[in-house]
């Protein structure tokens, strides 16, 4: 009976989480105990930070391909309509919003959430994540969370500090103790239990891949369209980006005059000749000058011409509009002469009766006809 009496205050104060020490310190026995919750915890961790990483890798990669669909929806918009310097002005403050919307949202969130992973999401929050996706865990990893929890709440009330007296323990501090016991007891085996299993596996970035193959789709088709097509790609974001100026926008055709200067003769007539490219040709032309405007005959699905008929005087023509195409006719006034009178000219001295003996020519002033 005396041996057993001396076992049983051994055996409880080798379960008491504070027995007293020399020099009155008080030192927990059972941080050996806690060993297994905390690689719990520590494995959880690694789920929450391989989580946030998830979430940062698929929102830069869904971030940027909504940008570029963005970026083409607003080039597009400017490329179809023209807009004047207000509305190029608006389109410049909604490409300013999208992109700063997509960088604060779908980059600088995920990369905040990453780096303060452990303040974003609590360890309870995390083990009903993991216990959602393993169906052999379900509510046991939460339940020995909470059991730990509560573990470290009754070894922080019971920290009284040193006993008095002899020594020996009352009942309340041994009832205590058999309490920490069985807790730790089954703490650790319930951490033995969940121990094998990898949390971090509940997370998939391999699940990125179909985002990165949308995300490199997309940039080739924003490549491809740079390069051969840079009016819908590009032009439209200088235009956008120098919303205060002006831009004219070019005529879905071109038009080639055949005759840069043309000469004639007071009297005669001339036939004024242009062809017409590109992807939509009008059907009709108007020749514009001093003299009026006239319709130009269609010699073909691409060749105009108009006839100037007894041309004797012309006046200086008003500026037209710079998208015009003209060209000028110049003519050139004969001074009746004898064809036996030779030319009183230095630089040619040709016998009476030459064929090319003739007087000089008088430049008058300009015609310069324009094609609408």
């Amino acid at each position: 009976m005396h041996s057993v009496s001396r076992i049983i205050p051994i055996f409880a104060a080798a379960f008491n989480p504070h027995a007293p020490l020399e020099g009155g310190k008080v030192m927990p026995l059972y941080a050996p105990a806690m060993s297994a919750p905390n690689k719990l915890i520590e494995k959880i961790e690694g789920f929450t930070r391989k989580y946030y990483l998830n979430r940062l890798i698929q929102g830069v990669l869904v971030g940027a391909v909504l940008w570029i669909v963005f970026y083409l929806l607003i080039n597009g918009l400017e490329y179809f309509s023209w807009f004047p310097p207000k509305g190029r002005f608006v389109l410049f403050l909604f490409l300013l919003a999208g992109s700063a919307f997509v960088l604060v949202y779908h980059f600088l969130i995920p990369l905040v959430n990453l780096i303060r992973f452990r303040k974003k999401m609590s360890v309870e929050q995390a083990s009903v994540m993991i216990g959602k996706f393993f169906p052999e865990i379900k509510d046991k990893l939460l339940n020995t969370i909470q059991l730990s929890n509560q573990m470290e709440a009754l070894n922080s009330t019971s920290a009284v500090g040193p006993s008095t007296g002899s020594g020996t323990l009352d009942s309340t501090s041994s009832g205590t103790s058999d309490d920490n016991a069985l807790l730790a007891a089954t703490i650790e085996q319930r951490s033995a239990r969940l121990s094998p299993i990898r949390f971090s596996d509940a997370v998939d970035l391999r699940g990125n891949l179909k985002y990165l193959g949308i995300f490199f789709g997309s940039l080739l088709i924003l490549i491809a369209l740079m390069v051969f097509l840079p009016s819908f790609a590009v032009q439209p974001t200088q235009r956008i980006v120098n919303y205060e100026q002006h831009f004219e926008k070019p005529l879905p055709y071109q038009v080639e005059i055949e005759q840069d200067d043309i000469e004639t003769t007071q009297g005669k007539e001339v036939k004024f000749n242009i062809r017409v490219t590109g992807d939509r040709i009008p059907d009709a032309f108007y020749v514009k000058s001093e003299l009026g405007q006239q319709l130009m005959t269609k010699g073909s699905a691409n060749d105009f011409s108009y006839t100037f008929k007894n041309l004797f005087r012309c006046t200086p023509t008003p500026p037209y509009s710079p998208t015009a195409a003209s060209c000028a006719i110049r003519l050139i006034s004969i001074a009746p002469t004898k064809p036996w009178m030779p030319r009183r000219d230095s630089s040619s001295r040709k016998a009476p009766n030459s064929p090319l003996a003739s007087p000089p020519a008088t430049p008058s002033r300009c015609l310069s006809p324009a094609t609408h």
